[in-house]
C-alpha cells in the first residue's frame, strides 16, 4: 500500500494486480495491512483505472513481510499497454500492463527538481518522470545513477498517456552517485 493525501494504491499479495483507490486511507491501515475493498470502477484525470467511492474493511494490522517485493524491469516496460478497453495503458505501447504494481528500475537522473526528476536507463523509452510523494530527494543531482522502487503509474499530457513512477517511501530512492 502506498498512500498520499486523498488516494492510495493497493496490490494483491501475489503481485498479480494493483490499483489506485481514490479516497482516504482507512483508519489504522498502513503498508502491509490487509484490507477488503469495494467501490465503483472509474478513471482518474490521467486516465488511470481507479476504484472510486471506496468502501473498505481493515482485516488485519500491518505486517511488513506481507508487502510483495518489487518487480524489477526496464523503463521501456514501465506501466505497459492497455489491458482491455476499460484499463488504459501507455499510448502506443506493447508491454504487459503493470500500472498499480510495485516496481523497481535503475537509471540516471536528470532535470532534478524539488519533488520530481527524470530517469533514463538507455532503453527505447525515456526519460520518464519520477514523482516523489513526500520523499526527500536528498542530494540527488543530474547524472546520478539511482535505483528506484515505486508504483508504476500513468500521466496524461496532450492526449498521450505516458509512464511515470511514483515513489512513496525513503527506501524508494537509492542514490548510487
Amino acid at each position: 500500500m502506498a498512500a498520499s493525501e486523498n488516494s492510495y494504491y493497493i496490490e494483491e499479495e501475489d503481485r498479480f494486480s494493483g490499483i489506485l483507490v481514490l479516497g482516504p486511507l482507512p483508519a489504522g491501515a498502513a503498508p502491509g495491512a490487509l484490507i477488503t475493498i469495494g467501490g465503483e470502477m472509474g478513471l482518474n484525470a490521467n486516465e488511470e483505472r481507479a476504484l472510486v467511492n471506496p468502501a473498505t474493511v481493515l482485516e488485519s494490522a500491518p505486517v511488513p513481510g506481507r508487502i510483495p517485493p518489487p518487480l524489477y524491469m526496464t523503463i521501456r516496460d514501465l506501466s505497459g499497454s492497455a489491458f482491455n478497453a476499460y484499463t488504459p495503458g501507455v499510448t502506443d505501447h506493447q508491454a504487459l500492463s503493470n500500472v498499480g504494481i510495485l516496481v523497481a528500475v535503475i537509471g540516471h537522473a536528470s532535470s532534478v527538481g524539488e519533488f520530481e526528476f527524470m530517469v533514463s536507463d538507455g532503453s527505447q523509452v525515456g526519460p520518464i518522470r519520477v514523482i516523489s510523494q513526500g520523499v526527500s530527494l536528498g542530494d540527488l543531482a543530474d547524472g546520478d545513477m539511482v535505483i528506484l522502487k515505486g508504483i508504476a503509474s500513468l500521466e496524461l499530457a496532450e492526449g498521450v498517456r505516458k509512464p511515470i513512477l511514483r515513489i512513496y517511501s525513503a527506501d524508494g530512492l537509492t542514490n548510487l552517485h
